[in-house]
């Protein structure tokens, strides 16, 4: 079986390719090509890579300030093999991952596998991220991926202009044509966890962003549902306030908002049921956007519980004393507790790194970033169809 490695690279230093090279070099698998896609600005790389001595045949191609989707499908273009796998310079692969992942190809006679990849953190600041993310789990990824270059066909190219989430666009729709495929054990490490706080934050908030815009154009019937979902969340409120002649207009709707916001919120559960346990398809934009707004439902509610209890019998009875201040608190509690204890867990990190006080800090974190994801997503998900 002949393959070719696609090795993407931007702006790393000469001692990172030397060491993917070396990690390629120790394949227990012989490898027929290896393709470096370089996108840096310069071609500082060039003499490295043909001055390190390794068993494939080499070939350069420089792709100057390529988007990651851009630079896989130049490098499919250019390898000359059967096959084609995909490295960047941050994933560092075992020395038996082709071997085993042709192994997973032949055993499920499929066409593809995709790389199965851990998360390597070195200060306490990637711990904190990769626990109350990734945690010490395999996880799918376009790197390490083994696939024919007649079912890449099938499948298409990644999304040239897409500047991140463009990997997930292009598993999701592999899987509409075949079932996941992953080796049953991780043979790939990603090394390349941010390092600071604001690095983590500016690489989420262009995630989010630009995760959005690609799933609005996967859908635009869904994003365009969205939008008016939200323009109804943001117009129910006025609609009566609106009407000439108060109650007496004949359009004039008795509470309208409580009707609205409560179907809002029976929409979103009917939805999400069907989705998880009938559909089983990855969140689509609608459904989010549903969720962020229902939170939004939940939260106003909350905050406005005491004030719209009209009758005095039942303020008596249902009347909570500082019910906005409690309900925040739990619900920060909730997501810190999801974030520090559920989701680690879930992913293999050990309880011993996490109690008695370390969970707190890895769940502040996580709290942050849901905090974060919101509102960006769905300034992500306008502005495409404004674009649009």
């Amino acid at each position: 079986m002949d393959i070719t490695i696609i090795l993407i690279a931007h702006n790393e230093s000469d001692s990172q390719l030397l060491a993917q090279m070396r990690a390629i070099n120790r394949q227990s698998y012989p490898i027929s090509e290896l393709v470096l896609v370089d996108t840096s600005s310069d071609q500082s790389l060039y003499k490295s890579f043909f001055k390190f001595e390794i068993q494939p045949k080499k070939k350069y191609k420089h792709a100057p300030d390529s988007f990651p989707g851009q630079s896989r499908n130049i490098g499919v273009q250019e390898a000359t093999s059967e096959y084609v796998a995909f490295l960047d310079m941050k994933t560092l692969p075992s020395s038996q991952w082709i071997e085993e992942t042709i192994n997973t190809l032949h055993y499920y006679k499929s066409m593809y596998v995709f790389g199965s990849t851990t998360f390597e953190a070195q200060t306490s600041f990637q711990k904190l991220y990769k626990y109350c993310t990734y945690g010490n789990a395999a996880h799918e990824t376009v790197p390490g991926t083994l696939i024919k270059k007649s079912f890449f066909r099938i499948v298409g190219n990644f999304l040239p202009q897409a500047r991140a989430a463009e990997d997930i666009e292009w598993r999701d729709r592999v899987r509409l044509i075949a079932a996941s495929i992953t080796p049953n054990k991780a043979l790939l490490t990603y090394t390349g966890l941010p390092l600071s706080f604001r690095e983590l934050f500016l690489k989420y908030i262009r995630n989010s962003f630009y995760g959005a815009i690609l799933d609005v154009l996967k859908n635009i019937k869904a994003a365009y549902l969205s939008l008016f979902v939200i323009l109804v969340f943001l117009l129910i409120p006025r609609w009566n306030y609106l009407l000439s002649d108060w109650d007496q207009n004949p359009l004039f709707i008795s509470d309208i908002t409580k009707k609205i916001y409560f179907s809002l919120l029976l929409l979103f559960v009917f939805y999400y049921l069907l989705n998880k346990f009938f559909l089983k398809q990855r969140p689509s934009n609608f459904l989010i956007i549903l969720k962020y707004l229902s939170y939004i439902i939940v939260f106003y509610s909350i905050y406005r519980w005491n004030d719209l209890l009209g009758d005095i019998s039942l303020s008596i009875s249902l009347y909570i004393p500082h019910v906005t201040k409690a309900f925040i608190l739990v619900l920060l509690l909730a997501s810190v507790i999801n974030r520090g204890i559920i989701v680690p867990l879930t992913n293999d990190v050990k309880p011993s790194s996490l109690f008695p006080i370390y969970w707190i800090k890895v769940g502040f974190l996580g709290c942050i970033l849901d905090i974060l994801k919101a509102p960006i997503y769905i300034l992500g998900s306008i502005f495409a169809l404004i674009k649009r």
